[in-house]
């Protein structure tokens, strides 16, 4: 457990955010060493999904509402991005505390604050997860959409 809070705290502390956190405004230009790959609108529900990789080639979606505000992200690939990033500075503190409660491991983890949710899953080489913020989860959005 104390292994893997080290390599969460040393991803956090290396890597370059590049990705607009819970919570944020989507970034528009796309940061440096990001490609897009889709951006879809859901008009009729009131979000959309920008698609990228990261340089790690992690395939990160961003779920933002109307206003451009980051709801949920969701990733897919060989290693677990930069959670920080993803998460922003306070609520990755929120999520390394849940995790060394024994919420999870670098397998497995799941944490349901009374705001964040986040669900993180690895087998073999693949790691998907994917984290929300409830207060800001547009009306009529269902959890589901997060994919």
């Amino acid at each position: 457990m104390k292994a893997l809070l080290s390599l969460l705290f040393a991803t956090a502390c290396l890597a370059p955010a590049a990705h607009a956190a819970l919570g944020d405004k989507l970034s528009d230009p796309v940061p440096a060493g990001r490609k897009v790959i889709a951006a879809a609108a859901a008009n009729t529900a009131g979000y959309s999904v920008r698609t990228s990789l990261d340089p790690a080639g992690i395939t990160i979606r961003e779920y933002a509402a109307a206003d451009g505000t980051v709801f949920a992200v969701t990733w897919n690939g060989s290693d677990i991005p930069d959670l920080s990033a993803l998460l922003g500075k306070s609520r990755f503190a929120e999520y390394t505390r849940a995790i060394g409660e024994g919420n999870g491991n670098r397998r497995r983890a799941e944490v349901a604050g009374p705001d964040l949710v986040v669900q993180s899953f690895g087998r073999g080489m693949t790691f998907r997860g994917r984290a929300w913020l409830k207060s800001l989860l547009p009306a009529g959005v269902p959890v589901d959409v997060i994919q």
